[in-house]
């Protein structure tokens, strides 16, 4: 059990790594992934490594209790709306400003969103949630691997490893033969999810609760996903990719310049009025 606790976080990347390339990289040879009968399932069942990989060594080194303790943080919603609100805002902010600079310069044409497709956002959130990985990699990253790396690591050293552990966990599913993201760069996906790790490190560390994050993911997840065949009938989702990556780096370094490396929590106190 000693041993055990001591690499935790190396049996976490094993775990997860292990499970999710089993059904990742399997694809990555295939002309077209969406032949395969089981390739949505198969994606399904790869999103939950890093979760699966969590809550079993949780449950290994603290118990039932330890496990309910993660899965409590994740429902703890009436806790965190002020940071349910600012992720569900800046998550926006992270897509749409990008959206709004290619259609401006006529690089995307946004004619054929209607509100019925608009609408299906809602339920893609959800799914997104709860089966194509936004819940299941804030319970692994930042709920399980974050707090043991900030233990002898600065938050942003934290977060600029996981970040790029991340990508390479994802790297797989870019050479999937078929989906929008085979188009995509991977050194741009690197640089994407150790912005993104800084910034969902920073309301974790700031809100201490997994729901903040949960909801920033799952938002990014499903606009990214929404707009991207948008800009890749234009030949423009490499440009897309390159320009929400760019804002998320920006929203990173303000979070760096206002909160430090160290904790990545904003301490700010308006002075007392009165001299008191």
């Amino acid at each position: 059990m000693t041993w055990l606790k001591k690499y935790a976080s190396l049996w976490y990347l094993v775990i997860g790594f292990a499970f999710s390339w089993a059904f990742f990289l399997p694809y990555v040879y295939v002309e077209n992934v969406w032949e395969p009968r089981f390739f949505v399932i198969a994606r399904i069942l790869a999103s939950f490594g890093p979760a699966l990989a969590a809550l079993l060594l949780t449950g290994y080194i603290e118990g039932r209790s330890g496990v309910k303790r993660i899965l409590a943080d994740v429902l703890s919603v009436s806790r965190n709306r002020k940071w349910i609100a600012a992720a569900f805002g800046l998550a926006g902010l992270a897509v749409l400003i990008p959206l709004a600079v290619l259609v401006y310069i006529h690089k995307v044409s946004l004619a054929r969103v209607t509100v019925q497709r608009l609408l299906f956002l809602i339920p893609n959130f959800f799914l997104n949630l709860l089966f194509f990985g936004s819940a299941a990699d804030e319970i692994g990253w930042r709920g399980f691997l974050l707090p043991k790396l900030q233990q002898t690591r600065s938050a942003v050293s934290a977060s600029v490893f996981i970040g790029l552990l991340w990508g390479l966990w994802q790297l797989p599913t870019y050479y999937f033969a078929g989906l929008v993201e085979s188009n995509l760069s991977p050194v741009w996906l690197f640089l994407e999810t150790t912005a993104l790790s800084i910034i969902l490190t920073w309301i974790f560390n700031s809100s201490r609760s997994l729901v903040g994050a949960i909801v920033f993911n799952g938002v990014f997840r499903t606009l990214t996903q929404f707009f991207l065949p948008f800009a890749e009938v234009t030949g423009n989702e490499l440009v897309f990719q390159q320009l929400y990556t760019g804002v998320l780096v920006n929203m990173a370094l303000i979070v760096l310049l206002f909160c430090g490396g160290k904790t990545l929590v904003f301490s700010y106190r308006p002075p007392k009025s009165g001299g008191s």
